[in-house]
């Protein structure tokens, strides 16, 4: 017998001995730390909803390297040009990736002063609010630093209308679904503040904007 067979046959008693040596499942209750907890909630929220901002820890030089090789779409996209020393944009088959860089920085805590008539609040994190809307549509607002290893994705950019968007000075741009049964999705770039922010939900142009335009500084860390 060769040692591959010899090792298949001998692998089920292996696999039996080392989970009877485990204790009990009884004996070993969880015991989560509350900020794990609601880092695996944040997890768990953004899994279920995959249009939603989705942070992608990376190495720098992965970063570094994008920046070497996406010189000339730099050059020929104004958008990214502009945000050069802070974001590049990536345009994709179905989707619009952003890539940022720059330090791990502190942020506050922002909050819309305006939701559209009839969406109540539903869950809130630091950087993550939910509300819905009586017949169980979710509209979700969210922000996140602008620092090296940190992303966002547009999902089904394809099916969408992208338009350029003006919110309080900062530029944006807004994803309007050609498809009902998708949200449409607005985001917005404050490089002074070093944080990119987004609504994602089933609003017309006008209310995503007036929530957007709406957004305020609700607690500071300074």
């Amino acid at each position: 017998m060769n040692l591959e067979d010899l090792l298949y046959e001998n692998a089920p008693a292996a696999r039996d001995a080392l989970l009877s040596a485990l204790p009990p499942e009884e004996d070993c209750p969880p015991n989560f730390s509350p900020g794990f907890r609601r880092r695996l909630r944040r997890l768990t929220h953004r899994q279920r909803h995959p249009v939603l901002f989705r942070t992608l820890r990376q190495a720098a030089a992965c970063f570094l390297a994008l920046l070497v090789l996406g010189g000339a779409y730099l050059g020929a996209d104004s958008r990214a040009r502009a945000g050069f020393l802070r974001w590049v944009r990536q345009v994709y088959q179905t989707q619009i990736v952003y890539r940022f860089a720059g330090e791990a920085a502190e942020s506050g805590v922002y909050r819309p002063g305006w939701v559209p008539e009839g969406y109540t609040l539903a869950e809130a994190w630091n950087d993550t609010v939910l509300y819905n809307d009586p017949s169980g549509r979710n509209l979700v607002f969210d922000y996140t630093l602008m620092q090296s290893g940190t992303a966002l994705s547009i999902q089904d950019a394809d099916k969408a209308i992208i338009k350029s968007a003006d919110i309080n000075g900062v530029s944006g741009e807004l994803y309007l679904s050609t498809d009902a049964s998708l949200p449409n999705v607005l985001i917005w770039l404050d490089e002074d503040a070093e944080l990119v922010f987004g609504i994602t939900g089933f609003l017309d142009e006008s209310d995503m904007l007036h929530m957007a335009e709406s957004v305020y500084l609700a607690n500071s860390t300074n």
